[in-house]
This record gives C-alpha cells, structure tokens and sequence, in this order.
C-alpha cells in the first residue's frame, strides 16, 4: 500500500491510497441531496431564484463587528435579511429590518448584495424611510424610530 505523506483528508489525517479516497468521497456524496453538497444554482434559473429571491448576500470586508462606528455593523443574517428585504424606490438598494435594526442592502454586481445595519433612523435618506413607510415599519417619514410592522 503506497503512502502520501504530503496528502491529507483535510481533517489532519493521511491518506494511504489517495484514488481509494477520492473515490469513497465522490460515492458519499452521491447519496446526499443536492443542498448537503455545496450545490450552488446557476444564476438566472428557477432553481436560483428559488434559493436567491432577492439576490444573493455576500459580507463585505469593510463591515464587520470591529468596523469603526462610523462604519455599519454587518446584520446578524445577511441572506434572511436580503430574502425579507424590500425595493427603495428609483434604486438597485434594498432595506430590511432584522432584529429591530434597519438593514442596508447595496446592489454590487450580478444579482449580489452587501449589507450593513443603519443604526439611526433619522439619518436614513428620504427614499429609504418612505421605503419603510409604505412596508409598516414607520408612521410616517418624520417619524425617529421603528415601529413594529402593522398590518
């Protein structure tokens, strides 16, 4: 039996037949449904915009949990929050709310999302509060905080 000590199963152990392995592998994930194997949809298909209602969420570097607070905090669930998510008027951005926090969804390329929290409320530019007005989280636009939706 030949022994590949430069090759690894990816968990630290070795292999010793690398073909056996591979094969074994491949046979594992043959009976798995297609979301247990990473299956990603092709863009454009049914099955994409079953998975992707609204587009895909993809985190951006320049928000996370250390951000300077001028920077917006990533929201808790990105994809849920672009799947809840609704259209702002005359713009590819979209806004959701998530944990009671208003989440800014900014169109990159392709049907991808990067989002951030928007933490207050009466900064929130004018299309983006009559966005949340019209879908029942505001009274109104000159309203300071969120209400919980109505209706």
């Amino acid at each position: 039996m030949e022994i590949f000590p430069e090759k690894t199963t990816g968990c630290g152990g070795k292999v010793e037949n690398l073909d056996e392995h591979l094969i074994l592998q491949k046979k594992s994930q043959k009976d798995k449904p297609k979301e247990e194997i990473n299956f990603e949809p092709k863009k454009g298909t049914p099955e994409w915009d079953k998975k992707y209602p609204n587009g895909k969420y993809r985190p951006s570097d320049k928000h996370h949990e250390n951000s300077p607070d001028y920077i917006g905090k990533p929201p808790r669930d990105g994809q849920a929050a672009l799947d809840d998510s609704f259209g702002v008027e005359k713009s590819r951005e979209r806004v959701a709310v998530q944990d009671g926090n208003v989440v800014i969804l900014k169109y990159e390329e392709n049907g991808i999302y990067h989002g951030y929290i928007h933490e207050d409320v009466k900064k929130l530019h004018q299309k983006v509060k009559d966005a949340l007005v019209k879908n029942g989280y505001m009274k109104d636009a000159t309203s300071k905080k969120l209400i919980k939706k109505v209706g």
